[in-house]
């Protein structure tokens, strides 16, 4: 094992070593002066004729201070990356962390494939942003699926793709921890990366980000390549611990828009003064399509390509082949993985929303017999290439957009249509976001000493947090300033989709007038209009689903059946029966459950639920999502919520909950919330100890950060300004969960509605009655994940002895045994020679019969004949 100098870094073998003859270009810190030399330190020669000086590439040159840019005379063919000037680069320079900012159509994941070949016999994991992508990261790397092999216990493997979220896991694993150590460790698209940490879908975002530093430290050198890199990729590593003097930004210089012309069309009013442009490029589309061209329509909105997909139907564009193929988040996935540049030959109409954003390439090329790679003469590119683009905040960055843009390089006139957006609702600012972020903190601390006073003598709630969630402050700061970043690029998302198109060699027309867009059926009123029709249609077919239990469920076709599952959910959460109701009756429940805005009525009954539950199940509860639970020493953690979980606000909210009840004059009568009569609100009434709105009042007037800090009150909102004047907040609070009010006449008072909670506390008290309790179902379910902690361990302990034993320890009996699994025992001889690297390894038992078998079927594959 190597030893890490004084920095904590491992010095290997690659890193070593000089090669003067290498060509490169390199960009000073302060981004002047660039010029192309020899790696040698001597015949510079200036050139500027570099177009990389975007926003981006700026901000990492402030933090990371050395630069190489790959001139596009250095790429084969001049467009693809050679593996081998990678590792000349890093060689001369002796950095362990790359950053690789190379565009679209570079094939840098292959280059980075064969740099991962001839490391350490093929050592490395190679790690993307979804699991959905991970089977085709694999393939490009020639690695094992983690997913397919990790429940194998004892197993080894040396070469695997996986995503971010297995990090932790793996590291912590010695059949996969193995795969690091002195190895290549890549981070693809490592802006995703970034990204996907701040998402719902990571649980520990403290947790993987240390397993980001872990992985750095065994590799002997980690590459994160992405089209569009920037300060996340590098904020991300800092977090992780990888000191930023081990950093090089290696910038490839190819122009993949070259020659490219990029329309852009915003919203502008037509004649009758409502929006025209998003109708405009509709008809424009289906224009194109009735007048045969194959058209590709990428979007970062996927409401807009159902609404395209609605009217092309109604135009006669059916699915299938020669007709139309929309691909969303709720297509299949086998589907999904399907659409390749074969099968989209048959489109004439091709649509594909931010589920799409990566992975697919519609640019189809092949090998020459010389070694070139070369367009296929017969292979039928778009004619036509439509882009919507957005900076709304549920929707992607600019960078999603240029990877849309982009999904169809070769789209024959050269012109991609962009149709942009504008955020719909007003986008938060910087100082709105810092201000969540001290939220959270000071929730945390609250959160913390709230539950010391429910947990045993001794135990420290913060200690555990910061055990479970190790190098949380710097996470913190991470998730601090992607969420910063993040806001930024919202706000400025079309300036910077304009500078990276022209960078990468477009030119940019902006503002088109939507006068050059086509006429069409399709206008505001038209689209409004179908927008009703379509969710009348879907509140219809709820009112009209059939009856299912819960028995009925499996096996059921989620598409199909949505409007029974939906049925069935509303009547077992609200413990009614549609067939005991009014058609009329069923369509309220319906939109009680499902609003075209606001919270849902559900939502608003677990609130009052926690409101009116034992405080020390709420701690129970609180405690699993913020500091997780587990059964012993080694026990894998779960129930870990993310760092912004709402159980945090759980003890506050239930207070406030409680006193705006108590000031809509709900009260407990044999075991039920009933809700009294109207009750008056005004700035003299709410003073008086005896009015139901006192407690609220007194509450806010005394202390109103605890109603800020759990999300009752605004975030922005000055608690001077509630402590001056408690009344209009208090009318938000009650509004909050469904209090309707009344303004009196001529008068500054207003009518609380008790009865408009009649709905709600129906529900309440009928799931009580039924025996519904999901706060103690949910902690029945930690209850038993802590009960099991010792079969677990018995379990997971025989399984890696059972595996332990059928590892082969001669070389003689694995080779036989992996050819007899694929019927080939006449290739006894030729798979002894070939495999003499890993005789070693195998007399050593370090490699199972199962890694065994994958590599023997890997051999296979690759060996013609």
């Amino acid at each position: 094992m190597y030893k890490s100098d004084e920095k904590g870094v491992i010095r290997l073998p690659i890193l070593a070593g000089s090669e003067p003859d290498v060509k490169l270009s390199y960009i000073s810190a302060n981004g002047a002066n660039t010029s192309y030399s020899t790696l040698s330190n001597h015949d510079s020669q200036l050139n500027n004729n570099i177009k990389l000086f975007t926003k981006a590439v700026k901000n990492i040159e402030q933090k990371v201070k050395l630069t190489c840019v790959i001139h596009p005379s250095e790429l084969v063919d001049g467009r693809f990356l050679p593996s081998e000037l990678l590792i000349k680069l890093i060689k001369k320079h002796g950095k362990k962390a790359i950053l690789l900012r190379s565009g679209l159509g570079t094939g840098k994941s292959w280059s980075l494939a064969e740099v991962m070949q001839g490391q350490n016999r093929g050592r490395g994991v190679a790690a993307c942003h979804r699991i959905g992508l991970t089977q085709q990261l694999s393939n490009k790397f020639n690695a094992d699926n983690y997913r397919s092999v990790r429940d194998a216990g004892g197993e080894y493997s040396d070469r695997l793709g996986t995503t971010i979220h297995s990090l932790p896991r793996m590291l912590t694993t010695d059949r996969t921890a193995n795969a690091f150590d002195s190895g290549l460790f890549v981070l693809d698209e490592s802006n995703s990366c970034a990204a996907e940490i701040t998402n719902a879908t990571v649980k520990n975002e403290a947790l993987t980000i240390k397993s980001v530093g872990e992985a750095y430290q065994k590799a002997e050198l980690m590459v994160c390549a992405d089209a569009h890199l920037d300060l996340s990729t590098v904020d991300l590593l800092e977090a992780a611990g990888v000191p930023l003097d081990e950093m090089m930004l290696i910038v490839v210089d190819y122009p993949e828009l070259e020659g490219y012309t990029v329309n852009i069309w915003e919203d502008e009013p037509g004649d009758d003064g409502k929006p025209a442009t998003k109708a405009a490029f509709m008809n424009q589309i289906l224009a194109d399509v009735r007048n045969n061209l194959k058209v590709i329509v990428t979007s970062l909105s996927a409401t807009f390509l159902e609404e395209l997909n609605r009217e092309a139907e109604k135009q006669g564009i059916a699915d299938g082949i020669g007709g139309k193929r929309l691909v969303t988040s709720d297509t299949p996935m086998i589907d999904r993985e399907a659409l390749t540049a074969e099968s989209y030959q048959g489109d004439v109409l091709t649509m594909l929303s931010p589920a799409m954003s990566t992975g697919i390439s519609f640019n189809k090329t092949r090998i020459s017999e010389t070694g070139s790679v070369i367009n296929c003469p017969d292979y039928k590119h778009a004619d036509r290439c439509y882009v919507v683009l957005s900076n709304g905040m549920d929707t992607g960055g600019y960078q999603d957009g240029l990877q849309a843009m982009m999904r169809e390089r070769a789209v024959k006139d050269s012109t991609i249509n962009c149709y942009y957006a504008e955020s719909p609702v007003p986008l938060p600012s910087a100082s709105r976001i810092a201000k969540v972020a001290q939220n959270e903190s000071k929730a945390n601390k609250a959160a913390f000493d709230e539950l010391a006073k429910h947990v045993a003598p001794g135990i420290n709630p913060a200690e555990i947090w910061g055990r479970n969630r190790p190098n949380h402050n710097k996470a913190d700061a991470f998730l601090l300033s992607q969420a910063l970043r993040t806001g930024e690029q919202k706000r400025d998302f079309l300036e910077l989709f304009v500078e990276e198109c022209q960078v990468k060699g477009a030119t940019v027309n902006e503002h088109c007038p939507v006068s050059e867009l086509a006429d069409g059926k399709i206008t505001f009123q038209v689209l409004k209009a179908e927008k009703q029709k379509e969710r009348e249609e879907w509140k219809q077919a709820r009112i009209d689903a059939m009856k299912l239990d819960s028995d009925d469920v499996d096996g059921l076709d989620d598409a199909i059946a949505k409007p029974a599952l939906d049925r069935l959910y509303i009547e077992e959460q609200a413990v009614i029966d549609f067939d005991q109701l009014e058609l009329s009756e069923r369509g309220e429940w319906i939109e009680r459950f499902y609003p075209e805005s606001g919270k849902g009525i559900q939502n608003i009954a677990r609130e009052i639920e926690r409101s009116q539950a034992d405080t020390k199940l709420i701690a129970e509860l609180v405690s699993a999502g913020m500091l997780g639970a587990s059964g012993g020493e080694g026990d894998r953690v779960r129930f870990l919520e993310k760092s912004t979980t709402d159980k945090k606000h759980w003890f506050s909210r239930a207070k406030y909950t409680q006193l705006i009840l108590k000031a809509a004059g709900v009260a407990e009568v044999n075991g039920e919330l009933i809700a009294g009569a109207e009750i008056a609100l005004n700035a003299k009434e709410v003073r008086k100890m005896k009015s139901p709105c006192y407690g609220l009042y007194h509450s806010l007037k005394q202390n109103p950060e605890p109603a800020i800090m759990c999300g009752y009150i605004s975030v922005e909102t000055k608690p001077a300004d509630v402590k001056a004047n408690p009344l209009p907040f208090m009318l938000d609070m009650l509004a909050s969960i469904g209090i309707k009010t009344r303004k009196a006449r001529g008068k500054p008072e207003w009518k609380i509605q008790g009865d408009s909670l009649d709905s709600v506390l129906g529900m309440v008290n009928r799931r009580k009655a039924g025996g519904i309790n999901e706060l103690k179902d949910y902690f029945d379910k930690i209850t038993e994940y802590i009960d099991s902690y010792h079969a677990r361990k018995s379990a997971q302990t025989e399984r890696d002895s059972g595996n332990k034993d059928r590892t082969p320890d001669n070389v003689l009996a694995a080779m036989n045994g992996a050819l007899d699994r694929v019927n080939r025992p006449e290739l006894l001889d030729a798979a002894i020679e070939y495999f003499e690297p890993f005789h070693d390894r195998i007399k050593a038992k370090k490699l199972s019969a199962t890694v065994l078998h994958l590599m023997v079927k890997r051999w296979l594959d690759n060996t013609p004949g």
